[in-house]
C-alpha cells in the first residue's frame, strides 16, 4: 500500500521517473517533470492518480507520461504537457477510468491496447501530432482493446481503431480498419529507447 502526496519527481535519469509494481496506491498532487523516458509506469497495480501534472516527458521519442500494464487505474484532474510519445498508454489487460484530463503537445493522446478497457469523460486534447486516440493489439497473446470517451474536445480529430478493437467518441463509433501496428512501431512510432 502506497500513498504519495504533494511530491515532485524531476530530472531523474532512470528509465521511469516513478515505477509502481504490484502496488495498491493513491497519488495525489504529484508532479513528474523533465524526464528522459516515461514519467509514471504502473505494472500489476491498483492506483488512483488525482490533481497531478506530467510535464516535459521524454527527451527523445518513445516516452509516455503515464504507462500501465495489467493494472486497474483511475485518473482524475490530471494535466499532461509536452510528451514525446503517448499522454496515457493503457495496455495488457488494464482497466482505466479517466475524467477531467488535459493533454497538450503529445504525439498521441490516449492509447488503449492489448485487451484493455478504457472509459473516459471530460477530456481535452490540444496540439496532438499523430492521433488523438488509438485502439489496437500490439502483442499476439492479447486481443484488441475497447475505448469509450464522452465529452472529448480536440483540435486534431484523428482516431485510429484497428480491426477487432472498438472506439466510441462522443457517442459515435469509429469504424475499425486494417492497421499494421508493426509497421507503425517500426516507422512513425519508433522508439529511441
Amino acid at each position: 500500500n502506497v500513498i504519495i502526496k504533494n511530491s515532485v519527481f524531476q530530472n531523474n535519469h532512470s528509465e521511469d521517473a516513478l515505477n509502481l509494481v504490484q502496488v495498491k496506491g493513491n497519488l495525489e498532487n504529484i508532479t513528474i517533470q523533465n524526464t528522459p523516458s516515461d514519467g509514471l509506469d504502473i505494472d500489476f497495480g491498483e492506483v488512483l492518480i488525482s490533481h497531478s501534472e506530467f510535464l516535459n516527458i521524454g527527451e527523445a521519442t518513445g516516452a509516455d507520461a503515464i504507462d500501465m500494464s495489467q493494472s486497474n487505474v483511475k485518473i482524475d484532474n490530471v494535466n499532461i504537457s509536452n510528451v514525446t510519445d503517448k499522454g496515457v498508454s493503457i495496455g495488457e489487460g488494464s482497466i482505466a477510468k479517466i475524467s477531467n484530463l488535459f493533454i497538450s503537445s503529445a504525439f498521441v493522446g490516449i492509447v488503449a491496447k492489448d485487451s484493455s478497457d478504457v472509459s473516459a469523460q471530460d477530456i481535452i486534447l490540444e496540439d496532438i501530432i499523430f492521433a488523438d486516440t488509438m485502439s489496437y493489439r500490439k502483442k499476439p497473446q492479447f486481443n484488441g482493446a475497447n475505448l469509450r470517451i464522452e465529452n472529448l474536445n480536440t483540435t486534431l480529430g484523428n482516431h485510429i481503431t484497428q480491426n477487432m478493437s472498438t472506439t466510441s467518441i462522443n457517442g459515435r463509433r469509429i469504424k475499425p480498419k486494417d492497421v499494421d501496428i508493426d509497421v507503425l512501431y517500426n516507422n512513425v512510432m519508433k522508439s529511441n529507447k
